[in-house]
């Protein structure tokens, strides 16, 4: 029976071993990053392991790693609302940002993702054609384009989440780029021409908590025409009448 338990085991732990590296994205003093839908996709079993592996990561010390701890992690990871953050259990706290999951001290300074931003208080003008460096790498390039079919059914069926195409005659040039402000609102498009508060858009998508302050916004006079990555605005869409494209893609 020992050998047989002792077998099974040393299996077990090949397993885990091998989901730690495919689960676990970056380990640093004071946190552990998940990737949330590897992690889900582990038998239960697998992802009880991985969990407390995690956390005697961050307590090397900590002996007492109950059930009801690694059961409350597993039910943050599968709620599919998924409340923006948990406080699981010896200083540690769990939330996400997009398909991570992050297991961290209260304290920990946690690495910036690769999302772009601009410091607060920081404003650059976009002249068309141009281009403006950003922080951390990131450049913003605008293009003048005619409204050719082949463009314009480019443009309406594009996928990339950091390009979009826009109706030159709507906009008002300069354009310029800066982070959030309070009071600043935001009319997407497919909301039939209907606001709301910038902060509303952004919990409504998802955007990383730590990344909204600081995520670059490109306005047209005082309207939002692009939080990229997420929507373009309502006023800006090109439309039937369009005779000039503006391109803008946002790059590293």
């Amino acid at each position: 029976m020992a050998e047989l338990l002792g077998g099974d085991a040393a299996t077990l732990d090949t397993i885990v071993e091998a989901a730690w590296k495919d689960c676990c994205l970056e380990t640093g003093p004071g946190y552990v990053a998940y990737h949330c839908a590897l992690l889900s996709k582990q038998p239960l079993g697998v992802q009880r392991r991985l969990i407390r592996r995690g956390i005697a990561h961050l307590w090397p010390g900590l002996r007492d790693i109950d059930y009801e701890t690694v059961d409350k992690a597993l039910r943050f990871l599968q709620t599919s609302s998924r409340s923006r953050e948990c406080d699981l259990a010896a200083g540690l706290r769990l939330f996400q940002e997009g398909d991570r999951l992050w297991l961290a001290a209260w304290e920990a300074d946690l690495p910036h993702a690769d999302w772009p931003r601009i410091p607060a208080g920081i404003q650059h003008a976009l002249a068309i054609p141009g281009q403006v460096e950003l922080e951390g790498s990131w450049n913003l390039r605008a293009e003048l384009m005619p409204a050719e079919p082949e463009l314009i059914q480019q443009a309406l069926h594009n996928t990339e989440m950091y390009q979009v195409w826009l109706d030159r005659q709507s906009l008002t040039l300069p354009l310029t780029i800066r982070s959030r402000l309070p009071g600043d609102r935001f009319q997407p498009l497919g909301m039939e021409g209907h606001s709301l508060k910038l902060a509303d858009f952004m919990i409504n998508t998802r955007m990383p908590s730590r990344a909204r302050s600081g995520w670059p916004l490109i306005f047209s006079g005082n309207q939002i025409v692009w939080v990229p990555g997420f929507r373009i605005g309502n006023p800006f869409a090109i439309r039937q009448t369009t005779s000039q494209l503006v391109k803008l893609v946002l790059q590293r």
